[in-house]
Order: structure tokens, then sequence, then C-alpha cells
């Protein structure tokens, strides 16, 4: 009987359940023990001592129970070697009793192995219904495959495929696979099953619709059925894998678009470089693997400037999101460049400093804005002078009219006039209009229409004149220091303006210092302008005169507007405004230059550059004698008739013959009469209706040989090319004195003139 049961147990051991295997397999060891110890003593009549080593498998067996959790058995196992020892030595019971005490211990301990057999295999097919509906209500899909077919296949897993599950059971798995990636998939597998894979791999399989779908793979080892098997996990990822295309794409636009944008764009976390485009190279000479890491701060010039721009950067990003600001930065180089930066924040927070920010180097485009704000300053400024030039010019024009009649006038009551002592006050008349004379060529001279006698001129000497003439009009307290390098240097100029030029800046100067005093300093010199040195002069040779005073300075508020026609910081009746105007012009006119440095509290220098000339000084001519005289008769036109009144009367008074028109319709009338009465034709060239030179065109179309003079408020208002087509040899600027007018005449009438051309 006892080998009955120790059979069955190791049956049991042999094909039972893993749990229970070990249990089974002890206690038939057990059982077998107690047999052969039963077998030995009763039919073999072996001694205690040889039967007692029976008891080490028992012994083994319920340490082992014990390790086990298994309680009971071990103790009843060890109560039976007590009990056997006990009735073997000390108690004389029959064998009979022995045995049943033998069987009623083996029966308690199959019992409780029995139950334990139960329980185990209860909790067995309890695990394997769990695991059967965990596999079957899987998101995934998943198969066992044995010799290549599948033996179980849920039906997430068929679905893949687009077949029920009962389609598939017995069918190879291979076939489902595209033929194409069978061979990858079939080694991914056999290298995860060794453990050389340990990533999901993936694969295309066809549908029983013939549409391919994308299938990611795990394997595992497994026993099916008491066989080996291979356990699979499975998901269809053919939309994840659209997904991923999608967005693989996007970050290739993505990163086409940030390469094709011409800014450095950096993505910043914390003010750490997190990803940058190649343009930061071009923008700041930074690689872009090799800012990537850095703070930003190496864009900075200095630790002020990145805590500065840091502070307000995320200060309006707090507030809107997004900000835009102009900064100056550091390239690689150490350069400093212009940039304009925009900055966008990443996501919902602004907890981690997370944005996108973009630096567009304007470093050229602000030059170019600052470049065309001066160009445009300069050319409002030059059309400011040009207005107020034509206006001027207007001015000087009707003006001039009022002083050739106030010094014809008196000129005719001085030389009649025999009482001396009346001669003195229109000496008086004489002079104030010599200086209104002067303040209207200083007029024209900044609407650049003064006389226009350019001729080779030596300026060392009208310095050294202005400033004998300046020294009586500048007080005392001023010390005038004049300093003349070049002595022959010689310029292409109109006298009189480079008088004007000296005297306006040296008086500016003087004014400057005249109610504390101080140190008047004049310095001609000649110097070689480069190219681009000196404003925007042509490279060459220069005479630069420079005039500095120890004044007060000017103000930076002031000294860009210096130049502006009727502006001055002097009191009312103290200066026109015109002065440094005037200079301005003139120094224009002659293709020269005028700079003026100032520091408030030590003083102002003007330096007026202008181009010198290879050109020979011509002989002067010797001082006139008495005024030339004549009786040829003269046809005199102005519609001025103060003017033509005063003119005749100067021409007769001088032995000519006068005849006089208000304007040239009368004029042209007159000559048309007799045209061979007349030897000379002096006419105004500005005139209502019919102007000078129209008329002067009609008179040689009538008498090509007849002496023409041509007088003009405004030399600009004459055309050089009809002058010299017309054959005038004679153009005078109003006002003219009684001489004036005398050597005008007779130079005239003396000169053998012929006309270019006819009308």
């Amino acid at each position: 009987m006892l080998s009955r049961i120790s059979l069955n147990l190791f049956g049991v051991a042999a094909e039972g359940p893993e749990k229970g295997k070990k249990v089974a397999l002890m206690a038939g060891i057990l059982i077998f023990a107690c047999g052969l110890k039963l077998f030995g003593e009763v039919v073999l009549n072996t001694g205690v001592i040889y039967t007692h080593f029976f008891y080490i498998p028992i012994i083994l067996a319920a340490i082992w129970w014990k390790g086990r959790g298994v309680a009971v058995p071990a103790f009843l196992a060890l109560f039976l070697i007590i009990t056997d020892i006990m009735l073997g030595i000390e108690v004389e019971i029959g064998s009979d009793l022995l045995r049943i005490t033998m069987f009623l211990m083996v029966f308690l301990i199959v019992s409780t192995l029995k139950k334990q057999v139960d329980k185990n295999s209860r909790n067995l097919r309890e695990s394997e219904e769990n695991y059967r509906i965990l596999a079957e209500k899987s998101f995934a899909g998943v198969y066992v495959v044995q010799d290549g077919v599948f033996k179980y296949i849920n039906t997430n897993a068929a679905f893949y495929a687009g077949y029920h599950a009962e389609e598939l059971i017995g069918s190879r798995g291979e076939n489902l696979i595209v033929p194409e990636d069978r061979e990858a998939a079939q080694h991914h597998a056999v290298e995860m099953l060794r453990g050389e894979l340990t990533t999901p791999y993936e694969y295309r399989v066809m549908t029983k619709d013939n549409r391919v779908r994308w299938i990611m793979e795990t394997v595992s080892s497994g026993v099916y059925e008491g066989r080996p098997a291979v356990i699979g996990n499975s998901m269809d990822v053919t939309d994840i894998r659209e997904v991923r295309e999608k967005l693989e794409e996007l970050r290739k636009l993505e990163s086409s678009i940030l390469e094709a944008i011409p800014h450095a764009v950096l993505g910043l976390k914390n003010r750490r470089v997190v990803f940058a485009n190649n343009a930061v190279e071009k923008v700041f000479g930074w690689k872009a693997d090799e800012i990537i890491g850095q703070k930003i701060r190496v864009l900075y010039n200095s630790d002020e400037d990145y805590e500065d721009i840091g502070r307000r950067v995320y200060d309006l990003l707090a507030q809107q999101r997004t900000c835009e600001l102009e900064v100056v930065c550091r390239h690689r180089e150490g350069r400093e460049i212009i940039c304009r930066f925009t900055a966008v924040v990443i996501g919902e927070a602004l907890a981690e400093r997370r944005v996108v920010a973009t630096f567009e180097d304007i470093t050229a485009r602000k030059r170019m804005e600052e470049e065309k704000a001066e160009l445009e300053e300069q050319l409002i400024h030059a059309q400011k002078m040009e207005a107020v030039g034509t206006l001027a010019g207007g001015i000087a024009h009707d003006f001039n009219n009022i002083l050739g009649v106030i010094i014809g006038y008196t000129e005719l009551a001085y030389n009649q006039l025999l009482d001396v002592k009346r001669q003195v006050y229109l000496d008086h008349v004489i002079t104030a209009a010599d200086r209104a004379k002067n303040l209207v060529q200083q007029i024209l001279a900044f609407s650049r229409q003064g006389e226009k006698d350019i001729m080779p001129l030596a300026v060392a000497p009208l310095v050294k004149e202005t400033m004998q003439m300046l020294r009586a009009s500048i007080p005392s307290t001023i010390d005038i220091r004049v300093n003349i390098t070049h002595e022959a240097t010689i310029i292409l100029a109109n006298v009189t303006h480079i008088h004007q030029l000296i005297m306006n800046i040296c008086t500016n100067a003087a004014q400057a210092m005249r109610e504390i005093g101080g140190v008047l300093s004049v310095d001609l010199e000649n110097v070689c302008v480069n190219q681009g040195a000196v404003l925007d002069l042509a490279p060459g040779e220069y005479v630069r005169l420079s005039v500095k005073d120890t004044g007060p300075g000017i103000e930076d508020a002031v000294i860009n507007r210096i130049f502006n026609p009727f502006f001055t910081t002097k009191k009312v009746g103290e200066g026109t405004g015109l002065g440094l105007s005037v200079v301005y012009g003139i120094v224009k006119t002659y293709g020269g230059g005028v700079t003026v440095d100032s520091e408030i509290g030590k003083g102002t220098v003007f330096k007026v550059y202008l181009p010198i000339t290879t050109n020979k000084l011509q002989k002067e001519e010797n001082e006139p004698g008495p005024l030339p005289r004549g009786n040829e008769h003269i046809l005199l036109v102005d519609d001025e008739k103060e003017l033509v009144d005063i003119g005749g009367k100067m021409l007769k008074s001088l032995g000519y013959t006068v005849s006089v028109g208000g304007n040239a319709d009368e004029a042209l009338d007159l000559f048309r009469k007799d045209p061979l009465r007349y030897d000379l034709l002096i006419t105004d060239m500005t005139m209502p209706g019919m102007t000078g030179l129209a008329l002067a065109a009609e008179i040689r179309a009538i008498r090509p040989s007849l002496p023409i003079a041509l007088c003009s408020g405004c030399s600009e208002w004459v055309s050089e090319d009809e002058v010299k087509r017309l054959g005038l040899g004679e153009v005078a600027m109003k006002p003219m004195s009684r001489s004036d007018l005398a050597l005008l005449a007779r130079r005239a009438l003396d000169k053998q003139y012929r006309c270019v051309d006819t009308v």
C-alpha cells in the first residue's frame, strides 16, 4: 500500500502543476522511506540501528516542508520518527500496534498533502483564467506561437491583420508579414529571445483586405501546454508612424525655416542657449554647436548690460508675452553690433524662462539711418539757406535801387554845395549809405548772388589787413595773435567775399569775449586733406584759416544752428544773425568747408578750408585818375523813376547827352524812331514786361554794332550765355555811384563791340 501511495505521489511530481511537484516529490520520498523501514524491521528483521538510517530522508523532508511554510506535514514526520524510536527502545508493544500508528500517520500526511495540492490546483486555474481575461481584454495584441503556427491569438492581434482570432489559429504567423520585412522581423525576434535586443521592433503586415499596417512587437520565451513556445505582444502603430512622419516633416520644415531666417534664432531656458540656427555665426561669429549650452552673457559687452537687458526683457514678457528692443551686443571678434531683439515665451508659464529670441543685426541699417538723417538735415539746411537766399536776393535788389537814389542825389548835392560845413552832413549820409551797401553785399554773398569777379588772390595780406581794421574796433582787453605759416598761398576767390569771411568770423569771436576779455588767435596754414578726412571735401591741398577765442563756448543745443540765417544769441540791435550764414555761403561757393569745435568754459575754434590754386596773381591796375567824361548820346532805361532820373543827371554832369526810358517798350519805341541817334544803351536787367536782355536782343536785331551795358542788382539773374551771345561787354552791379557810372559808360563806348550772333 505504501508503495502505491509513493508511486502516485511520484506521478504527481512528474506531471502535476508546477507549484505541487516538489511537495509531491518530498511526500513520496517520505512515505517510501517509511515503507523501507517497516520492510527492514518486519520482513528482513534488521536491527534498530540499521533501520534508523531510513530516518534521514524523513528528516530532510520535514526540514524542507518547514522551509516552504508547510508546518503540519513537517510536525507529523518528526512525530513519526520520535514515536518509532520510543516504541523500538522503551516500550514493548506488538508490531500490529506499530503498523496502525504508522498508517494513521501516513494517512494524515497524505490528507494534508491532498488539500495542499487541491488548493494549488485551484489557484492555478484562477491564475490561468485571469491571464486569459487579461490577454483577451488587453489593448495590445497577444499571441502564442509554437512550431511556427499560432496556438493562441487574442482579438486585437487578429484585428490588426483584419481577421477573427479563430481564422488565424493553426496558421503560420510569418505569412502575415510583408515579404520584404520577413527576414528582418525574424532576425529581430531571434535577437530579442537571446536577450540581445531590448527595444521593440517594427514591421509591416498585409491585412485581409490587402492594406498595409505597421506593427510594433516584442517577444519572449514561454511554455504552452508543457512545451516551449514564443509569446508575443504587438501593437498597431500605423497611425503613430503617420503622426511621427508628419512630425518629422514639420521638424524638417521648422529646421528649413529656421535656417532660411537670416537672423540669429536662439532657444533659451533660464538664459542658457538650448538650440540655435546657423545664422548665429553670421550675426555673432559663433557656430551653432559652439554656443549651445552657453549662457547668453557671451553676446553682451558687460555683466551690467547682461543684467539690465535681461531685467527689461523679462519684465516685458511677464506683461505681454512678447517684447522687442534695440540692444547693443558683442560680436565674437569683440566689436559692437546693434541688434533688433525680439522674444516670445514658450508655453504658458515663464517660470523656467523658456523663450525663443531672435537677433537681427541692424548695425549697417542704423548707420544708414544716421547718415540719411544727417543728409536730410543738410538738405533741409541747404533748402532753407536757398529759400532765405532767394528772399534776401529780392530784398537786396529793391534795397539797391533805394541806395542808388540816395547815393546819386547825395553825390550831386555834394558836388554842387560850396559850403564845406554842410558837406560834412552829406559825408555822413554817404558813409551811412556805404554801410548799407556793405550790408547788401553781405546779403548777396549769403544768397550766392554777389559779385563773381573771381581771380587769383593772396590770402595772407587780406588776413593782415582785416586784423588791422579790427584792432581799432575790438576792446583792448582782447589780445589779438596772428600766426601766418605760408605768406604766398593763393586761392581763387572774390576779394570782397574773403574780406567778409575773415571779418565776420573774427567779429563773432571778439564779441564772445567783449565782457571778460581773452585771446583771439588767428592761424593761417596750408594743409593736405585726404578723402573723407574733413567733411565732404575732395582730397587735395587747402589753406586753413583757424580762428580761436577763449570765450564761454557754445552750447550743444545752439552749435548746430549757428550757420542758420538770422539766427543769433545776441540781444536785439546787437546783430543781424547773418554773419556766420554769410561765412557758410562764401565757403560753399568756393568748394571749401567750415567746422566748429567748442567746449563750455574754454572757448570755440572755427576752421575754414579753401582750396589752393596754382594760378598766378594778376598785376595791379593803376589808381584811377579824374572821372572820364564824354559827349556821346546815351539811352538810359530803368523802371525805377528815381533811378533813371538820377542816372540821367549824373551822366549829363559828365558831358553826355541822355535820353531816358521808363521801361523796355518805351525805350524800344524811341530807338526804332532813330536807331543811329544813340551811341550807347545802358539798361536795367529786371523790369516788368520785357527784361533788359530781351531789350538788348531787339536792339541788336535793329543795330548789331550798338554798344550795350547791363545793370543788375543780382548777378545770378544775368545769363552769362546770353551776355556772350549778344556781345554785352559790360555788366555792372547796382547800386552805382557817379564814378561807377562814369567808368561804365566810358569802358562800354571805348570797346569795339561785335555781336556773336544776331537775332
